[in-house]
């Protein structure tokens, strides 16, 4: 199949492929531009919108994909099958320098944009997620804590009473506070479930101390599948949590017992739908793993289900190039 480059970015913006002009780009839709087998491609973005940097960044090919050790800094590459790579950029954000107070207190503060966030209270400075928001000012016992929007969930920043000195910080999809020294910290696991890892930490002069961790269910308890992908999905993600119960149930009664997960950790940190589709048309899912800090590649999971008392369940699994997990 021709090479192609599925290019994504946070901002919308214009792409220009070797020189010429090829097409917008905006979040949550790729722009999809064919490329040689090899060779230097020069990506340059402008964006359309204030705040944003231009870049312009290098790739080399190799078959059609780039070389994962020529990827430079701003770019993550996901290889899918079908000769399909998507490219996120991440461009700097202009500089600008935003001052501020905290509620409810109104203490005065600066936030920074640039390429590095980061929030300046006191005399301290304090590097902040991606997207971060001002935060709110809370007083826990013998500290203060910081929570604020960010462009992935909530941050929390732990600091000393006099703000002389951070002493911890989270991230997570939500988090709120139990009491004056208990801290809740809630991240979706991405299935289509609803699981979540629920995280309770202490918080105090010490800093922030991890009290308990256990997988809980955002609606309490699991969602139904709509779709076979889902139910595939739901099945993979229960076994890369250790929860070798949930994951059987997603089975067809008599596929129990014949059908193994366990050697699905090993090829994936995470299951995805197919965003670009399978080129043969058969059913998969994706098998997502890390290649390096700034790429990772995606293999397809084949599969068989049906849906059984209203409900999907799954009658066979098969990796590529590996041994079966299921028999066809």
């Amino acid at each position: 199949m021709q090479p192609t480059l599925a290019i994504v970015a946070p901002a919308p913006g214009m792409i220009a492929l070797n020189g010429r002009f090829a097409g917008e780009v905006s979040p949550g839709e790729a722009l999809l531009a064919a490329v040689p087998l090899c060779g230097a491609v020069y990506l340059e973005y402008r964006p359309l919108v204030s705040g944003w940097l231009p870049m312009a960044r290098r790739l080399v090919l190799s078959g059609g994909a780039p070389m994962a050790e020529s990827l430079p800094d701003g770019v993550f590459a996901v290889f899918w099958p079908g000769n399909i790579t998507e490219i996120e950029l991440s461009p700097d954000e202009a500089h600008a320098e935003i001052a501020g107070t905290l509620p409810p207190e109104g203490t005065p503060c600066l936030l920074v944009r640039g390429s590095q966030r980061r929030l300046e209270i006191g005399g301290l400075s304090c590097e902040l997620p991606r997207g971060a928001q001002l935060p709110s000012l809370n007083r826990l016992d013998g500290c203060i804590a910081l929570t604020g929007e960010a462009r992935d969930g909530q941050y929390l920043l732990l600091l000393t009473p006099d703000f002389s000195r951070q002493t911890g910080a989270l991230q997570a999809d939500e988090i709120g506070f139990e009491s004056a020294q208990i801290v809740r910290a809630l991240t979706s696991a991405g299935d289509p479930s609803g699981r979540c890892a629920l995280e309770r930490w202490q918080a105090d002069a010490g800093g922030l101390r991890l009290l308990s961790s256990e997988a809980v269910w955002r609606d309490g308890g699991p969602r139904a599948p709509a779709t076979a992908d889902e139910a595939v999905q739901c099945a993979v993600d229960a076994a890369l949590a250790g929860d070798i119960e949930d994951s059987a149930r997603w089975f067809a009664p008599s596929a129990r017992g014949r059908l193994s997960l366990e050697a699905i950790g090993n090829a994936c940190d995470l299951c995805l739908p197919m965003k670009y589709g399978y080129p043969g048309g058969e059913p998969c899912v994706g098998l997502m793993q890390m290649d390096t800090e700034r790429s990772a590649h995606v293999r397809p999971l084949f599969y068989r289900a049906e849906f059984t008392d209203g409900s999907w369940q799954i009658t066979a699994l098969e990796l590529p190039a590996q041994s079966a997990f299921a028999d066809p």
